[in-house]
């Protein structure tokens, strides 16, 4: 075969398919960054909403907690 007579042009071709392979793979890895960034600032963004709704009025008439949860994160500690 052609290839196994010319080494050189079969490590030239599996340098043009890694180059082409890592180039998509580096977009898709870019659109996928991208989507979690979005997803990320919609969450903080409604969280911030929701936030400002329920604390901003302690008299407010809400409904009794199903249940509390505590965690840390980072030395800090929350309550949900």
């Amino acid at each position: 075969s052609h290839l196994s007579s010319d080494p050189e042009s079969a490590i030239n071709i599996l340098e043009d398919l890694t180059k082409c392979v890592q180039k998509g793979i580096a977009v898709e890895i870019e659109r996928a960054n991208e989507e979690i960034a979005f997803q990320a600032t919609v969450r903080k963004d409604m969280a911030a909403l929701v936030e400002n709704y329920t604390c901003a009025d302690e008299s407010l008439n809400t409904t009794e907690a199903k249940r509390t949860e505590y965690w840390e994160s980072g030395g800090e500690f929350g309550r949900r």
